[in-house]
């Protein structure tokens, strides 16, 4: 049931300086709160009358001064613009319903669940000296519009303006949108809108008067990847307010839409760095907008006399993103080249990583283990290497997995974040496979898993942009056991000659071969199977080609049944030196 509640209502003074929105005379009354001393004395009003001077007696001039006051109280009664904003409880529509209150309006403020943030919207209201309802109502039910514009008109008598901004967000890529999901935000978007519009002019139409503002949104210009449903109801509301404005122009009746931007919000207030540059740099003004800047374009078109000859039309409020559009498109929609010309794209961050890796195998090889035997000094260089390589990879592919904004998804697009994390192993792998090719030639089987590496990580970070979910969680499963293993390697070099270095070795043993089991043997897998059911199901059809996908099920799985069959022959080692050991303390 559709609840109203009276916010309360102060007298407002007006200046009559003409109706509002008339065929006759377009100018629109201005309304300002009472000083202080003003409110003591009630509403001053003056009606000029050629009868009043030829009134002798005080009796008739007190009848005649209560007249008076009646038809003031019930001019400002019907003068005072009737507004009613919906989803006026926070953000824009706050916004725009204070700004109206401020103005002198009498304002609805429709809320779906926030009372409490309707609440004191009416009352801030209240304390400029306006008057407010505050009703809750969804209104993509027809029942709920049809008692809001009653609850209006019982209370004011009329609906002078009304600011279509309800709305919500569903977001997710059309492969995976649920009807629900799309439903959901048509009917209240959009549905919504038409349902308000209609009940709404049918009251202004016998007025021959009124202003309708329709928030709308850039994306129902030029769209945005992951709101298949949010930016077609955005679309259809454009639609609807060009349609409206013609069939209700002879009317008097002006309709127009703005479409916001990126407006300083909640959910903008909630997104990581890398995401929030990446749309500053769409933005011209190199800002977010704010609530209020909306609000006052919205007051403008609602009440503003020289706004009455403007109808039909959208204006944009975003920073002059739209103008820039190829480059809103491309950042934003993450829009990236594809096949083989991407593989030219220079690589902002690798080759610093590259260099950083290949110093510090030098520095191992020159330096750290300056005195040890050749063979050993190139195998403790590498693993100084890895080691530098693999605890950051994992704490960059964690942060990465938290700030994505789909988290779990095996084809989301990209974040500047994800792709660091990819340039990051990129140049690891590269400079561990020209290591192995130059030192270790015979080591066949660790040259193709760095090629095979290298093959899926450049493919998915130049050729296709899309799937880094996967990979990183992926590259967590895997270097989370590489500190390990290259500690215990390094301590294996020297466990011969040093009492300390062998015990180190020994003690990692288990450890290692268990956290290594785990990972690599079951988590693995486990990870790799709901790549294989998410991929075979369509989850990345149209975003991701099927060789490409394959082929990175093919490698990964690969490298996931070499390093199982690897753990199984050291564990396999391990038992049975254990038990070498046990008969020879035995013997």
């Amino acid at each position: 049931m559709a609840a109203t509640s009276l916010a309360g209502s102060n007298v407002v003074a007006f200046k009559p300086a003409a109706h509002f929105g008339t065929s006759a005379d377009t100018r629109i009354t201005h309304f300002r709160p009472l000083s202080p001393a003003s409110r003591g004395l009630g509403p001053r009003i003056s009606l000029q009358s050629r009868s009043r001077s030829s009134l002798a007696s005080s009796g008739v001039r007190a009848q005649v001064a209560t007249v008076e006051t009646a038809i003031a109280e019930a001019a400002q009664k019907v003068e005072s613009p009737v507004v009613v904003v919906t989803g006026a409880s926070r953000g824009i529509g706050k916004a725009i319903a204070l700004s109206l209150g401020k103005a002198g309006c009498k304002v609805l403020v429709n809320y779906a669940r926030s009372s409490k943030e309707a609440e004191e919207v009416s009352k801030e209201i209240k304390a400029y000296g306006g008057q407010a309802l505050t009703f809750g109502g969804d209104v993509s039910k027809e029942a709920d519009v049809e008692s809001m514009m009653k609850t209006a008109v019982d209370a004011w008598g009329t609906v002078d303006v009304l600011i279509n901004n309800a709305g919500i967000t569903r977001d997710t890529l059309l492969m995976r949108m649920k009807k629900s999901q799309w439903q959901e935000v048509i009917d209240l978007n959009l549905t919504g809108v038409f349902l308000c519009t209609q009940a709404a002019a049918k009251i202004m139409m016998k007025k021959k008067k009124g202003r309708i503002v329709n928030i709308a949104s850039v994306v129902g210009l030029v769209g945005n990847a992951g709101q298949a449903n949010y930016s077609a109801a955005k679309a259809g509301v454009i639609g609807l307010t060009k349609t409206v404005a013609k069939e209700y122009a002879s009317r008097n009746i002006n309709v127009n839409a703005v479409a916001p931007g990126f407006i300083a919000s909640d959910m903008t207030s909630k997104l990581g760095d890398d995401i929030e540059k990446k749309i500053l740099e769409t933005i011209p003004l190199g800002r977010y907008g704010q609530p209020e800047e909306v609000a006052g374009l919205v007051e403008f078109l609602a009440l503003d006399p020289a706004s009455s000859y403007i109808t039909g039309q959208v204006f944009t409020i975003d920073g002059g993103m739209v103008m820039s559009l190829e480059k809103y498109r491309s950042c934003v929609n993450y829009l990236q080249p594809g096949g083989m010309d991407a593989l030219v794209l220079l690589w902002p961050t690798m080759p610093r990583f590259f260099a950083g890796f290949i110093s510090m195998y030098f520095l191992g090889y020159f330096v750290f283990f300056r005195n040890w035997e050749p063979r050993q000094r190139k195998d403790a260089s590498s693993c100084l290497m890895s080691l530098a390589h693999g605890s950051p990879a994992v704490l960059m592919a964690i942060r990465a997995l938290l700030h994505s904004q789909t988290v779990g998804s095996f084809a989301s697009p990209n974040s500047a974040l994800e792709n660091t994390v990819l340039e990051f192993s990129t140049a690891y792998f590269l400079a561990d496979l020209l290591h192995y090719m130059v030192f270790f030639p015979d080591e066949i089987l660790f040259i193709l898993h760095h090629i095979a590496t290298l093959y899926v990580f450049v493919t998915c970070r130049y050729m296709i942009h899309y799937g880094a979910q996967g990979l990183a969680l992926l590259l967590v499963l895997a270097e989370v056991t590489s500190a390990c293993q290259n500690v215990r390697s390094i301590a294996g070099n020297r466990k011969a000659d040093v009492p300390a270095a062998a015990r180190l070795h020994d003690l990692l043993a288990a450890p290692f071969y268990a956290l290594y089991s785990l990972v690599r043997g079951i988590l693995g897998p486990i990870c790799l199977f709901k790549m294989g059911v998410f991929y075979l199901n369509g989850g990345a059809a149209g975003l991701i080609p099927a060789w490409a996908w394959i082929s990175w099920m093919v490698v990964i799985g690969s490298a996931i049944l070499v390093s199982i069959v690897w753990i199984l022959n050291r564990w396999e080692e391990w038992i049975t030196e254990r038990s070498h050991k046990a008969q020879k303390k035995v013997g």
